[in-house]
């Protein structure tokens, strides 16, 4: 997971979202091991103010933490078609408007 305090929100998702996109043409084209591409799970989590989210990098799908039920279940959106932020009326992670 990207450090808190080294970037804004923004950039950290935008970081994660940079990275699958160049990693995974070259697992696709076979001139990267999936496992290496793939890392610690945890190198592909967001942390939105406690709330955490995931980036898929093959499919660039994100997902939302459920704590209650300890599943990730899929936010609706890819990469590079939101930026998230907390709610904190319904305290989670959230879309807040789409990426420019």
């Amino acid at each position: 997971m990207v450090a808190p305090d080294a970037q804004s929100l923004v950039e950290r998702q935008a970081a994660l979202e940079a990275r699958a996109a160049g990693l995974w043409p070259l697992v696709e084209q076979g001139q990267l091991d999936v496992a290496v591409a793939l890392g610690e799970m945890e190198d592909w989590r967001l942390d939105v103010d406690g709330h955490e989210l995931l980036l898929v990098p093959s499919t660039r799908e994100w997902f939302w933490h459920d704590p209650i039920h300890d599943s990730w279940d899929p936010t609706g959106y890819r990469a590079g078609e939101v930026v998230f932020a907390r709610d904190h009326v319904f305290d989670r992670a959230r879309p807040v408007r789409p990426t420019p």
